[in-house]
Order: structure tokens, then sequence, then C-alpha cells
């Protein structure tokens, strides 16, 4: 018997830009990219069966070709030879072979051994999937929910998600249960990991002996959104998993001293610019559930964790504008000279949630706390020169206040800055040293950084060139709420487009 396992991950989330947005929240939809690994019929492969294999496809078999092609991409009976295994590979697909086509686009978007090209993996899977393999099918499905490829067709993504799901694909029936029961709206499948192992008849899989497949994920997977969990709850849960809750690969400050208790890791988070724990933070202060109650610092914690990518925490932040107490309590503040008071009416005007000040107040609002050394006034001062919005723009003035804020201990204006040096910056080795410290950051949650790290994968910045892996970060930095992310994604897909009308994205 032949065990296949598929993981599903769709990434839908809505998205806004972490750095400068006052536009209104758009819903995006995502769809993941895979690891692949190799399954292999008859481990042991002798010397004459490699003979006769090699022969069989020099005949024109095309389940030779195929079983060859990946034999020689994995070094399974025969030397690893890249180039020989697309060269067999592309033999099997000319013959539409669609176990052959589906392993062919799973190469194609994991950059194994070809250039990653998303459009020529979905003309492939669907070949695969005209030829009923329920595997191509659900992709073909998942490709109609992602928006970036073909438009998005709730109902074609239906239809074929459910002819895997007629085949007993447990796969598609878990997805297609997804997208019937939000009938189209918003869909949050980025839980839907590892699923039941399907086992088939070996000789219902003809070409299939050596296959691609989505690879576990292992890791513990948390469905609630933050503002359903409450921050005692969270410390109560094991490090690793909190971990996950937050983004964070690996606290290395922490884990060296041993310190793995969750509210280290929290406050460790925050320090790091990582808006999940800052978003968390706002709501322990609105609810008062480890501080006491203050709404003016959850409302400055809910814009921060917007600024850094999470456009969820603006409807916190207007939750608490809509109410004529927190206002007034908080122009109460303001006029007493509290600082917090005054960057949060700057974020409330410039969300567009109140008019009772001007822009350019709003400005001499950020001028004034920034000079009695408001951190997050000059990180949004910075943001309001870097990008020209109520101010002259100038990226040498917003660089300066974010220096200032960085040296009073900021690490997101320090990310801001060494993202900025990997944009412009000729030096190498001060791109190095920022790139460094990125993925350092990138490790303890930043989402900000996370974007950064994408962009080097896709312009080959300090590491070697990899669309592939940019687009994985890219995704995994959507799912999180990055418009950066989503527009560099878009970017991405649109300089490989063809010009036919299927693959237009209105």
């Amino acid at each position: 018997m032949k065990k296949t396992l598929i993981t599903a991950v769709i990434l839908f989330c809505s998205i806004i830009y972490a750095q400068d947005s006052t536009r209104s929240l758009v819903v995006k939809n995502n769809f993941s990219s895979f690891t692949p690994i190799i399954k292999i019929k008859y481990p042991e492969f002798s010397i004459s069966a490699g003979y006769y294999l090699v022969k069989s496809a020099n005949e024109g078999n095309a389940s030779s070709e195929h079983e060859l092609a990946l034999r020689y991409l994995f070094g399974k009976g025969f030397e690893v030879d890249t180039a020989k295994a697309v060269y067999w590979i592309k033999k099997a697909v000319a013959q539409k072979l669609p176990a052959a086509c589906f392993n062919y686009g799973i190469m194609l978007l994991n950059q194994a051994g070809v250039e990653w090209n998303p459009f020529e993996a979905y003309k492939n899977f669907l070949i695969a999937a005209d030829k009923g393999m329920p595997e191509a099918e659900m992709l073909v499905g998942l490709f109609y929910l992602d928006n970036l490829i073909i438009n998005k067709d709730i109902n074609k993504a239906v239809e074929w998600i459910g002819k895997a799901a007629k085949a007993k694909y447990k796969p598609a029936e878990e997805v297609l249960a997804e997208v019937k029961t939000n009938e189209g709206r918003f869909i949050d499948l980025s839980a839907v990991t590892a699923l039941p192992a399907v086992e088939k008849d070996v000789k219902e899989e003809t070409g299939k002996d050596i296959s691609f497949e989505w690879a576990k994920n292992n890791k513990d997977t948390i469905t609630a959104s933050i503002e359903d969990v409450r921050e005692d709850d969270l410390l109560k849960k094991p490090y690793h998993t909190l971990k996950q809750f937050l983004n964070v690969k690996k606290s290395d400050f922490l884990e060296a001293k041993g310190d793995t208790t969750s509210a280290k890791l929290i406050q460790q988070a925050i320090k790091w610019g990582n808006p999940e724990a800052i978003m968390l933070n706002g709501l322990s202060y609105e609810k008062g559930i480890s501080y006491k109650k203050d709404l003016i610092f959850a409302a400055s914690n809910y814009f921060r964790a917007y600024r850094l990518g999470i456009n969820r925490a603006a409807n916190l932040l207007l939750k608490l504008a809509s109410e004529n107490s927190f206002i007034d309590n908080l122009t109460k503040m303001m006029d007493k000279g509290d600082l917090e008071a005054v960057y949060v009416w700057s974020a409330i005007i410039a969300l567009n949630y109140n008019t009772r000040f001007t822009e350019e107040q709003s400005i001499e609002f950020l001028k004034k706390a920034s000079e009695k050394g408001h951190i997050q006034s000059m990180v949004e001062l910075g943001l309001c020169y870097y990008n020209g919005r109520g101010v002259a723009q100038d990226r040498e003035k917003a660089l300066e206040l974010w220096q200032k804020a960085a040296d009073l201990g900021c690490e997101d204006a320090r990310e801001r800055i060494a993202f900025n040096s990997i944009l412009t910056d000729s030096d190498k080795p001060a791109v190095k040293d920022n790139y460094e410290y990125l993925f350092k950051a990138y490790n303890n949650g930043s989402l900000l950084a996370e974007t950064a790290i994408a962009y080097c994968y896709e312009k080959g910045i300090v590491v070697k060139e990899n669309k592939a892996e940019a687009n994985k970060i890219y995704r995994d930095a959507v799912k999180r709420g990055s418009e950066v992310a989503a527009n560099s994604l878009k970017r991405m897909y649109d300089a490989l487009r063809p010009g036919s009308d299927e693959y237009k994205i209105y």
C-alpha cells in the first residue's frame, strides 16, 4: 500500500500597509507554497533495474521518463543531475502524464531544478486535473481562491475542489466544507495543516511510484485570533506554542539565558516590534488583565501594531475612538501634556477617525511630542517625512528621527533604518550587517523584518536569489497582514504574467 500525505494551507487575510497607510481595509486571498519530498515504491534499486528504467525511458515510456527524472533529481539510484531530471520530466509532461505534470508543477512552485514560475505550474496542474487526478483538482480549485494567477472565482473553486472531494480525497473534503460554510466570504484556512493519510492501491497509481508530496507541518496550531485570547490564558500555554502564536522563530536572548517563560517571550517580542505581541499588550491595557486599565495606552499600542502590519488593530482603535467619553478624556489628557495622548490623537487624525483636528495640527502634535522624547511619536513623524504625508518629503529627516528613536532603544525604528539601507545602500558590508540584524528581528517575529528578508531573497541581496523562498516568506507576511508583502507578491507575479486574458486580474 502506498500512502499519500497532503498538507494544504491557504492564506486568507486582510492587509494594510504596515509603514504608512490611511486607506480602508482590503481583503485579499493568498495561496501557499509547498515543500517537496520524495517517496519511492522500491527503495532498493539495483544496477539492472536502473538499466531497464533508462532503456524504457529512451523508448518513450512516460511513466519511466517520469520516474527517471525524479531519481536524477534526488539521487535515488543515480547520481544527482538536475539537468537530466528536468530533461526527463519534460519528456513525460509532453505526453501529459498526470503525475509528471503534477510533480513538474510542484518543481516550478519550489524552484526545484527550474526557475520559479507559478503560471507554468498552474498550467501543469490543470492538465493533471483534467485527467482526473484529485490532488491536482484540489490545487486548481485553490488557485481560484488566490487571485494572483487567475481571478478569484468561488464557484469554480467549489467545482474543482468538489471533484476531488467526490473522489473521497480527504484534504479536498476538508477544504470544501470550509469554503461552503463561508459562502465565498472571508475564509481563514491558515490552520488547515496535515490531514490524515489516504491509502490507495498501488495498481491505481500508474506512474506515481515516485512523487512529490506536501510536507507535514508538525507545529502546533492556534486557530483563535488574538482578540479572542486572554493574556493570562496565553501565559499558561507552553513556550513553543506561544512562539508560534506570536510568529517568533527563535529568541536567542531568552533561550541562551534559559529563560523560556511566556511572560518574558511576550516582553521580548514587544521589544522587537512584534505586532501581534503589541496588539496583545493593548488588549491587556484595555481590559485591565495584567495591568491597570488604561484606554489611552491601549489605543497607543493598537496604532503601533497597525503601523507594524496588523491591520485589524486599527479596528480596535476605531472602536475606542467611536466613544465620546474616550475622545473627551483623550483631549483632556492631551491638554495636560500627556505625550501618549498626543500620539493617540495623531493616530486618530491619520486614520480619519475624527475631524476635530487637522493633519497640519497632527504634525505639530508629533513634533512637540518628539522634541520631548516620545519614541513612537518620533517613529510616526519619521513616517510622515519618509512618505511626504502632511509635510514635504524628506527621507534624511525621517532617518534622523528614526535614529533618535533607535538610540532610545526602539528596535522597530532601527529596523526601518536597516530596511532603508537594504533598499538604497551600495555599501556591501553595511548591507550585510543590516541583513543580519533584520534576520535577528525576523526570528523575533518582526513583520517589517520578515518583509525585508523576503525582499532580499527576491532580489538576491546578501543571500542567493530565490524567488520561491521569497514567495513563501512574503505569503507568511501577507497572512499576518502586510500590504508591503502583498504588493511585492503582486509585483513578482506580474513580472511573469502571460499576456492572455485568462491571466488578467481584475
